[in-house]
């Protein structure tokens, strides 16, 4: 046999009454109480909020450019007339193809993008600063078994 929990009336102190808990109250059920007859003022007042945030965002974010590119790494040379040990496909060709990866990233290959004439015309930063730029900017992802190697650089720059 279960009990309730008693609570003691204060109107009748010598009573003992069950306590019985309400259903929770709708919180829909409280906002429309509380906008009843300001339901135009609530949308003014949101659209005027909204407005604002939209113009705020717009001018604290810069936008950013993304150039993508891709290096294709082949599991094998061509065959010119026969089945040779140089043609065949590379043994462990995964890691073949991450370290090429994690060649794109090393110093020397962002020291040589940064000596090209079109890196130089779009008035990317000089040597130590542009170095910097250039691998904070630098994406190179390769995926597990694929061929490809996707490099991408982001930057506020479009040139």
């Amino acid at each position: 046999m279960a009990s309730e929990p008693m609570v003691i009336d204060q109107q009748y102190s010598n009573d003992i009454v069950p306590y019985r808990e309400s259903a929770p109250e709708n919180p829909l059920l409280i906002v429309h109480r509380s906008l009843r007859g300001r339901y135009g003022l609530a949308i003014a007042c949101a659209l005027v909020v909204g407005m604002l945030g939209s113009v705020g965002g717009w001018f604290v974010t810069k936008p950013l450019y993304e150039s993508k590119g891709w290096l294709r790494a082949f599991p094998s040379k061509p065959k010119i007339l026969y089945d040779t040990q140089d043609n065949q496909m590379l043994p462990m060709f995964d890691s073949f193809v991450r370290s090429q990866a994690d060649m794109v990233r090393t110093r020397r290959v962002i020291e040589l993008a940064l000596n090209e004439p079109k890196l130089k015309e779009s008035a990317w930063p000089a040597y130590p600063a542009g170095v910097k730029e250039l691998t904070q900017a630098l994406e190179v992802t390769a995926g597990r078994g694929a061929e490809l190697i996707e490099v991408s650089i982001t930057h506020s720059n479009p040139e």
